[in-house]
This record gives C-alpha cells, sequence and structure tokens, in this order.
C-alpha cells in the first residue's frame, strides 16, 4: 500500500511541479476519508474521493460537506434516534381480532384450511352435548345455509361441535379487488352493531364483542382482523413497522426542510399511511393489550391500507413531537417509563439510586404512600413523579389523551360515597382516584391519578402535557448538551474524557454553537466529524448505528 501511495504522490508531484508529498500524510487523509464515508453514508470511498485525496494529499471540506447533504445524513440521524427511543422491539398490537389457519394436528379434528378468529371459536361453536374442550374452526366445505338475518347456520357434527363452513372473501389488506381468502362463515359476518339480549347495543369493532356477540365477524373485507397478505406479509407487523417509520419521519422533516432539531420535542405535526389509518378508523377498539382510539388529536385520512402514501396531519391538544407520537406512548407504557426515557435520552441524566440502597421495610418512613418523599425512593421518585405528570394526561397502556372536555381535573362523579369502587363507574376507576387508600391521598379523591401528590409545578406540567418540560429542557441547554454527547459518542466512539480541560472545553463549545445555530443538526455534525478527535481516532469508530 504504501509504495502505491508513494508511486501515486510522485506522479501527481511531477505532473503539478508540485513537492513530493508526504505517505504518511495521504495515508492519514485516507483513512479519515473511508472512516467519514463508512460513518456517514454507509460506503467506502467512491475512486474519485480516493484520486481527490491522493492528488491534493487531504481530505478536502467540499468532500466534507457532500457527505453533509440532507440526503446522505438522515439515515444516520435515524438510527441516532431509534437508539435514543430503543426501537429495536415490537409494539403489542396482538389482539383477539387475529385470523389463523390451522391444521388438523393443532386441534386434532377434521378441519379445513380457511382462517378464523381462535378467540370466538366458543362463541361460535359450542359443543352440543357437554363442555367445549377445544378451540375449532368451521367445516371443510363451502357455506351455503343461511338464516332470515344472514346469519350462518351451522349444523352439529360427529365430534359434537355445532359448526358452519366457509366463505371466500375480499381481505382489505390485498389490493387487488378480485382477490379473496377461504374464511370461516362466522368469522365473515359483516355486521357493524347488534343487540344482546339484554338490549345494549354493542359495536362489532369492540373486544368485547368477541366474546358476547356471536352475529359479530370481521367486518366489511375483514376490516376489523388481522391476517397475512398473500406475498406474507402480516398486517400487524405492517402497522407495527409504520408506527415507527410515522416516529422517523419526523427526523426527515427535521432534516429537509432545515428545520432545528429542537422540534424533535414538539412538532405538531404528523404523517399517517395506509396501515396506520386502517388501524385508527378500523381497529382501535379490538386490541387486547392496550387501549386506544381513532381520535389521536387529528381526523384519520381515508386511505386505504394498501395505500403506501404518507399524509401529513396537524395535531391538536397537548401533542408534543415525538413525545406524543403513539410509538413513544406504547414503547414506553406507563407515564414513569416515559418520563425515565426522557431523562435517559434527551437530558442524559439518568436517576441513580441511593447508594445505601433502602432501608428496611419496617421503618416508618418506607410507609409514606409519596413516593417522591419515601426515604430511599425519594433519590428517584422526587425528579420522577413531577416529570412523570408531563404524560399525566395521556392514559397509560394506550395512545389517546384524556382531554379536559371529558375528563375534567377533578371529577365529583368519581368519588365513592361509601369509599367502595362499585358505587363508581369503570371509567372512574380506572381513571380518577376514587377512595383514599392513605390519609395523604384525602385531598386527591376525585381527581385523575395522574395529580396525585404534585406539588405547583407537578400540576403545571400535568396540565401543560410533556411540551412544558420538552421546552424547558431546550431553553436550559439540557437538549443541546445531551444531544452533544451522544452525537459524539456514536461518531468519536468514545465519551468526553471530562478530566481532561480541553475536552471540557470542546464539549462547551460545541453546546454553545449547537444553541446559536439553532440547533442546527448538520453543523453539529461538520464539527464533530472535523474535530481533531474524530480525524486523529486509530481505527473507524462507527456512525450513529
Amino acid at each position: 500500500m504504501r509504495i502505491v501511495l508513494a508511486f501515486s504522490c510522485l506522479l501527481a508531484a511531477i505532473a503539478s511541479a508540485q513537492q513530493v508529498c508526504s505517505i504518511e500524510t495521504v495515508s492519514t487523509e485516507l483513512q479519515y476519508l473511508r472512516r467519514l464515508t463508512l460513518d456517514l453514508s454507509g460506503r467506502v470511498p467512491s475512486a474519485d474521493e480516493l484520486q481527490a485525496v491522493l492528488s491534493s494529499s487531504r481530505v478536502a471540506p467540499s468532500t466534507v460537506d457532500a457527505l453533509l447533504e440532507p440526503a446522505v445524513i438522515k439515515l444516520q440521524l435515524r438510527r441516532l434516534v431509534r437508539q435514543q427511543l430503543q426501537a429495536n422491539i415490537s409494539l403489542p398490537l396482538q389482539n383477539d381480532f387475529a385470523l389463523s389457519r390451522t391444521t388438523a394436528a393443532d386441534v386434532g379434528l377434521p378441519v379445513s384450511d380457511a382462517l378464523w378468529v381462535v378467540n370466538r371459536s366458543q362463541t361460535y361453536r359450542p359443543r352440543v352435548n357437554g363442555p367445549a374442550t377445544e378451540r375449532v374452526p368451521c367445516w371443510d366445505e363451502p357455506q351455503t345455509a343461511f338464516d332470515p338475518q344472514g346469519r350462518p347456520i351451522a349444523t352439529a357434527r360427529a365430534d359434537g361441535y355445532l359448526r358452519e363452513g366457509w366463505l371466500l372473501v375480499h381481505p382489505y389488506w390485498e389490493a387487488d379487488p378480485t382477490a379473496t381468502v377461504k374464511i370461516c362463515a362466522f368469522d365473515a359476518q359483516t355486521a357493524l352493531r347488534v343487540t344482546l339480549q339484554d338490549g345494549r347495543q354493542l359495536s362489532c369493532a369492540d373486544h368485547a364483542s368477541v366474546y358476547l356477540a356471536p352475529a359479530c365477524g370481521c367486518g366489511p373485507d375483514l376490516q376489523w382482523c388481522q391476517g397475512q397478505r398473500a406475498d406474507g406479509q402480516y398486517t400487524e407487523t405492517m402497522i407495527n413497522q409504520a408506527f415507527t417509520e410515522q416516529a422517523m419521519r419526523l427526523v426527515d422533516r427535521i432534516v429537509d426542510e432545515a428545520r432545528p432539531w429542537s422540534e424533535l420535542l414538539t412538532f405538531r405535526e404528523l404523517e399517517v399511511n395506509g396501515p396506520l389509518a386502517h388501524w385508527l378508523r378500523f381497529q382501535t377498539g379490538t386490541s387486547t393489550e392496550f387501549s386506544s382510539r381513532a381520535d389521536l388529536g387529528f381526523t384519520p385520512p381515508a386511505l386505504a391500507f394498501t395505500d403506501p402514501r404518507w399524509t401529513q396531519v396537524t395535531l391538536t391538544g397537548r401533542a408534543s413531537g415525538v413525545l406524543t407520537t403513539p410509538f413513544y406512548l406504547l414503547k414506553f407504557a406507563s407515564n414513569r417509563a416515559r418520563a425515565n426515557q426522557f431523562f435517559n435520552a434527551f437530558t442524559c441524566t439518568p436517576l441513580q439510586a441511593p447508594g445505601g440502597g433502602l432501608p428496611n421495610a419496617t421503618d416508618p418512613c418506607s410507609r409514606e404512600p409519596d413516593l417522591a418523599r419515601r426515604c430511599g425512593c425519594s433519590a428517584c421518585h422526587s425528579s420522577l413523579e413531577p416529570a412523570a405528570a408531563s404524560w399525566g394526561r395521556y392514559v397509560e397502556r394506550g395512545t389517546w389523551e384524556l382531554t379536559d372536555a371529558e375528563f375534567p381535573s377533578t371529577n365529583p362523579a368519581c368519588i365513592s360515597p361509601d369509599g367502595g369502587l362499585q358505587a363508581v363507574s369503570a371509567n372512574c376507576q380506572t381513571h380518577y382516584r376514587v377512595v383514599a387508600l392513605s390519609a395523604a391521598e384525602v385531598p386527591f379523591v376525585g381527581q385523575l391519578k395522574g395529580r396525585l401528590f404534585l406539588d405547583a409545578e407537578g400540576r403545571a406540567r400535568f396540565e401543560a402535557g410533556p411540551s412544558r418540560w420538552a421546552t424547558q429542557s431546550i431553553a436550559s441547554g439540557a437538549y443541546a448538551e445531551c444531544t452533544v454527547r451522544k452525537l459524539w459518542e456514536s461518531f468519536v466512539g468514545r465519551p468526553f474524557v471530562e478530566e481532561l480541560d480541553d475536552e471540557q472545553a470542546q464539549l462547551a463549545r460545541l453546546k454553545s454553537d449547537f444553541i446559536d445555530s439553532n440547533h442546527d443538526m448538520r453543523q453539529l455534525l461538520r464539527a464533530i466529524v472535523t474535530s481533531k478527535q474524530y480525524r486523529n481516532a486509530e481505527f473507524p469508530r462507527g456512525g450513529a448505528r
């Protein structure tokens, strides 16, 4: 390699009548070029880029600028945010509306190869004699018999179960309108609402219909159920991917439109594609894992599931950038988890347990109901509790906001007159403190659970939503410093060595310049990849991945 470099340098020097270049300099610059292209664009240098270094003995600023173009750096910044959001694990979208295809070996009975909803089976196909011991699909024949209301008529089979046949139905997940799937006739029912024997009206898109309403199926085009496309993709997986991509597209907007990086936490626009629009319109009531609604602060666009386009929507209420996206709210399902992740990802101030551990459980202080004051626990919870209040108006294990109109901070109807839970509605039990479990909780009875034990600042965060904490972190410089630290470690390959004065100064300078540039991520990246610490690294450390 040295011989090639020397020969190349010599030819370049003879051709330009300039001084012969230093082999060591060119070697260092070539390593720097390789590191830059790998870290920023995920590729090795091109022949032209290599030749430019051989000709000039340096990586030109124009080469660095080209590698910092929006189209190039978006991938690296997406990877940075994926790390911050721990976006490597799927969200819990499983529900009781998932379609399965079962073999005879699975149930030990003769079956068809039709799709069916396993958890509805005992509602649809009871055993004629004796209790049902299996969940079974339909019979292996077309369904031809229907009652006057259009409901399939099941017949008793030799195995003792009432079982119907199958139908061919076009599923919403196939773009081809002629495509059909074989599905058990009960599961193929298309009723939108039903009336139960006790007179209650029930939406067939509601989770409760799985067990209460035999007249409900998967709806028109199977719209309430999850299935597998002809290309092998599961609709659940596609929705999961769309949740993640929706959050990542915030990164794209910021980079493409040269917006401040701080808008990652404050942006009030999102994009929705076909899978998300379908899920919002038809499947928010089907999940057994979390709570959601069709209205997440915007009207879902009327996009078909198979439509890949992303449509921009403007959010209302307390929406605040990535912090209130469905992905963030479901990934970090409790308000404390949401706040803890904010500490770790956006202010770089992880909570630390006390060095001496917790006191003995018999200590009177250990019975303090307010964790922000309980001895041992207070080391973390004195910060965590008011921070968690930022999401106090977002449902835990869910995706939607507890709006003021529907959920006032204090609701007298949610105060149990006799101290019993049954005296108030299920809605009150879920979202409000209906009885005091200790004397300290008495002032908070009838209030939303997220307000418990909050001081004035905590109540302000509760009412404002996460945007207040985000804005405070941006204004204080905490967000800027954390961004610098994470990006530095990602590209340089190590944290700042703060015992060294020059690295302390480097951190302070990068933070100050980042704030002065209105959080210009491209400028911060340029400063890091042109720093002596990055240039002089012995080996490429890898970019934000």
